[in-house]
């Protein structure tokens, strides 16, 4: 049994050790089902952070109890009782300290090196500083820091970031060329993004309420790259929040992830990019899916801290190129200096990433088994995606630019004809992100 003290409001920041390297379920009660547990995952020291917002006033004289429920890639299982008192004089918890690879600063100017040199050295591509200016200067940022680099690891989660049927679970926007496997139009190879990890909560019980926030690229093959792209590949990294709320206490939680799916099913089974025995199938005939999840757990991100994520196609040197044989991403925790990247996969035939649409995106996530939408928390609004960069072919020449100078298709996010989240442009490098409605 853990027990756990909190400052009266909040959200209040909770450390919690459990199983290292295990998937968690956060559950008030007993049970364990989805629809009112959250999915959180522990890094290899077994830490895990999520936040408690009371909603009884000072003090609590009666424990809530939630259980913990967390299970490694080995089988082990781990359960643990968390009884929480609200004490005004409660002590903050401290986030612990990352372990990984050191990543000194850059101190050659950047100007002179080459994507491959930087990328070698453990920095992200370098956004055109003319076309982005706002997008070279957070990554300027970034190179000019010292960081911690931590190794991700690949998960098996009940939790996904799409939908193969309709995009209604996006706000957001898209650049696309429904011709970029023809060979004509843009041939996106670049996409980025900045932001500040909303607060979410909501105020309807035990129900479980999930978003993520992403920026991707997609690929197809053959002769259809329409919505849903049966044929087609995604690639995403991004971060995600989720709230429930037990009717004593909001319980949320923060992280961050990479994704690649394939819906060239079954092909994608015999060619994962990375490790088979965490591809699995999601959904069921005709949208079937291989996916692939791999999550950066030792980046602890909380609510307000600035996030730096990018999505790539290059060649083996990472340097990004249209129809690249290799896909790369990479995402920080900004406030941290703690980053983390996938390396490189191999964009194999089952898993094509060649540039067909470039994404930014805030969407309800998908339950795998049955292909349930989550339901969407609130989150703190204007939620401002900052520094939206795509890098693109036209004509064999590489371009730069922000989501304003690209062909956009704009998303609104609704559900049985309610908006629930819609996009505004604050400017022309911000992408602002609205709540509207639960559901």
């Amino acid at each position: 049994m853990l027990q756990l003290a909190v400052q009266p409001g909040g959200p209040r920041d909770i450390v919690v050790q459990a199983l290292p390297n295990a998937t968690c379920t956060l559950s008030p009660g007993q049970t364990t089902a989805a629809s009112n547990a959250i999915e959180m995952f522990s890094d290899a020291d077994g830490t895990i952070i999520f936040q408690i917002q009371s909603t009884q006033g000072n003090t609590r004289a009666v424990p809530a109890e939630s259980f913990l429920y967390c299970s490694d890639d080995a089988g082990v299982q781990a359960t643990y009782l968390l009884q929480i008192t609200i004490d005004p004089g409660a002590a903050e918890y401290v986030r612990p300290l990352p372990r990984g690879t050191p990543r000194p600063a850059l101190t050659a100017d950047p100007a002179i090196l080459t994507t491959a040199e930087l990328v070698a050295k453990g920095f992200p591509p370098k956004p055109d500083p003319i076309a982005t200016p706002e997008a070279y200067q957070t990554w300027l940022k970034i190179v000019s820091e010292p960081a911690t680099i931590v190794p991700p690891r690949s998960v098996r989660s009940a939790v996904h970031n799409y939908i193969p049927v309709s995009k209604d679970n996006y706000a957001g926007i898209s650049a696309q060329n429904p011709v970029a496997y023809r060979g004509s139009g843009n041939l996106y190879d670049y996409v980025s993004g900045s932001w500040h990890v909303p607060q979410v909560s909501t105020t309807i019980p035990n129900e479980w309420e999930h978003m993520s926030t992403w920026v991707g690229l997609r690929g197809c093959t053959g002769g259809n790259c329409s919505f849903p792209v049966s044929t087609g590949t995604l690639f995403q990294t991004g971060t995600v929040d989720a709230a429930m709320y037990d009717g004593s206490f909001v319980y949320s939680s923060h992280s961050a992830f990479f994704e690649w799916l394939s819906w060239l099913y079954p092909s994608c089974l015999n060619q994962p990019p990375g490790n088979a025995n965490n591809v699995h199938v999601i959904g069921t005939s005709p949208n079937q899916a291989c996916d692939l999840q791999i999550t950066p757990n030792r980046i602890l991100v909380n609510e307000r801290d600035q996030v730096f994520a990018v999505v790539w196609t290059g060649d083996a040197n990472g340097t990004p190129m249209a129809n690249g044989a290799y896909a790369y991403s990479y995402i920080q925790n900004m406030t941290t200096h703690v980053g983390s990247s996938t390396l490189r996969f191999s964009s194999l035939p089952a898993w094509p990433l060649n540039g067909f649409e470039a994404d930014w995106i805030l969407e309800r996530a998908t339950l795998a088994a049955v292909l349930t939408l989550s339901n969407l928390p609130w989150f703190s609004s204007p939620y401002v995606m900052s520094a939206p960069a795509v890098r693109y072919q036209n004509g064999g020449v590489e371009h730069s630019a922000n989501f304003s100078t690209v062909a956009n298709i704009l998303w609104t996010m609704s559900a049985s004809g309610r908006i629930l989240a819609v996009v505004t442009f604050p400017s022309s490098q911000d992408i602002s992100f609205n709540w509207v409605n639960y559901y």
